[in-house]
């Protein structure tokens, strides 16, 4: 129930505390990043909800992961392939990112598990699959996706989720009664023992951040502690616990012992406006986050297989009811992919494209969203590099302008067609050698406006508004 206040406390107010990005954003952030530098293929989302994360995830990669040795030569060695479609404000810009991980999710199994009926709904919805002809060229799907939405309980065994990769929670244990969180580490570490658990709560330590020191009670607004355990206000009337800095960190080392897990503790989410009285730095974090990494080998499985045996489980869990699945999604690949053509056919293609386009000078991440090439490459995009750098006619080269540098594919040999057949080819809806040279002047300028794009960390779309950050059709989640 809310928090009724003193007359005291309707002499002060909250104090002003707003997040860039939002911070469900900031924890999706943190979620993502981990999935795409540990590399992830399988994820479960433990109450999933509406489906914002895994709806997300559904979004295709706009490209495989490396292909085969047979197929590139092993001259060719491109490192981190998005920097071909990046703006850098100089050449140099990008050392600081490890050139040897993708900066993609490459998921092909994906379940999401939830309570609520309405909230699922949107979940199915959400993952549901879509044929080719319905996908931008940009979203060509290069990699099956298989995608299972399922209802019940936390406290319910489901075999497929054994093994699985990764399992994430985010914001999900504060919710939870007490025998359910009893059970959330023996369930999720224990029988499922996936590689890694990400977990998000909000922190209780943070809460003195909307209220000035010493402010008399009832000047934060939210609600009293359902379970009257505590005096503590919390920020969601579903709320059962809220964990101080030290609670949460606690918890987690005395679960990471348990079950034979490493643990890295963290935050994410920090006001944009300065505590008046500087205490931001000593109160940390709006949500705390910890990732749970599994320690391998036969010692290890052996005593949390023992650790669940001494707790009856799967057994005590059979008189439950089973999960009940909602949606069983298959999101097929492109008929193209993993099918190239010989490289010397697909630069000839190049150099057709880059006629149609009247131009000797085309950015590479521009031919790449060119459906027909990506597709000639069978999704790789270092097909593509090594079709153009081995083809004696065409040169892929770091260009520098005032604006900074990007990577463009050069055509020395171009000859333009008469102005009369550029003239016939623009009323044919292509653009004439004059409008291609402002079209192009004019990205260069956005981009440099933008920073488009930026790949420092997950690409995300910073509405406050939930339904557009839920379809995975918005090109701003696309990527990550």
């Amino acid at each position: 129930m809310p928090f009724e206040g003193n007359p005291a406390a309707e002499l002060v107010e909250e104090l002003q505390v707003t997040f860039s990005p939002a911070l469900y954003l900031e924890r999706r952030g943190w979620v993502l990043e981990i999935l795409r530098r540990e590399r992830v293929r399988q994820v479960l989302d433990v109450g999933c909800g509406e489906g914002e994360l895994i709806g997300c995830i559904c979004n295709p990669a706009p490209w495989l992961s490396g292909p085969l040795a047979s197929i590139v030569p092993s001259t060719i060695s491109i490192g981190r392939r998005s920097k071909y479609m990046e703006y850098t404000a100089s050449v140099n810009s990008r050392q600081d990112v490890t050139d040897d991980v993708d900066d993609f999710l490459h998921i092909n199994i994906l379940h999401g598990l939830d309570i609520s009926p309405s909230d699922l709904k949107d979940a199915v919805q959400a993952v549901s699959a879509r044929d080719a002809d319905s996908l931008s060229d940009w979203q060509v799907r290069w990699e099956p996706l298989d995608v299972k939405i399922w209802m019940g309980d936390l406290g319910v065994y489901n075999e497929e989720f054994m093994d699985i990769e990764c399992i994430v929670a985010t914001e999900v244990i504060e919710h939870l009664p007490e025998n359910s969180l009893e059970n959330f580490a023996p369930v999720l570490l224990g029988l499922y023992h996936p590689r890694m658990l990400l977990i998000t709560t909000p922190s209780y330590t943070f809460n003195a951040r909307f209220t000035p020191p010493n402010a008399p009670p009832g000047t934060r607004k939210g609600f009293l502690d359902p379970t009257k355990r505590t005096d503590r206000i919390f920020r969601h009337d579903d709320h059962k616990f809220e964990w101080t800095v030290e609670e949460f960190a606690s918890w987690c080392r005395g679960t990471a012992d348990q079950w034979d897990y490493e643990v890295d503790i963290g935050g994410v989410g920090q006001a944009q406006e300065d505590d008046p009285w500087g205490r931001d730095s000593e109160l940390g974090f709006a949500s705390q986050t910890a990732a749970f990494r599994r320690k391998d080998g036969a010692e290890y499985a052996q005593r949390r297989a023992q650790n669940c045996d001494s707790l009856g489980l799967p057994q005590s869990m059979s008189n439950r009811n089973p999960h009940v699945l909602l949606a069983d999604s298959h999101h097929l690949p492109d008929s193209a992919a993993n099918q190239p053509i010989p490289l010397v056919d697909i630069a000839v293609a190049v150099k057709s494209k880059m006629e149609v386009f009247q131009t000797g000078t085309v950015l590479f991440r521009d031919l790449w969203f060119e459906k027909d090439i990506s597709t000639l490459c069978g999704g790789w995009i270092e097909v593509l590099v090594a079709a153009v750098t081995q083809h004696t006619d065409l040169v892929l080269t770091q260009m520098g302008t005032e604006h900074g540098s990007r990577w463009e594919v050069l055509f020395p040999g171009f000859v333009p067609r008469p102005p009369s057949s550029r003239a016939l080819s623009s009323d044919a809806g292509h653009l004439d050698e004059d409008e291609m040279e402002d079209e192009y002047t004019e990205s260069m300028a956005d981009d440099a406006a933008s920073g488009w794009p930026s790949f420092e960390g997950p690409s995300l779309n910073t509405s406050n508004d939930y339904d557009s950050a839920l379809g995975w059709g918005d090109p701003h989640l696309a990527w990550q």
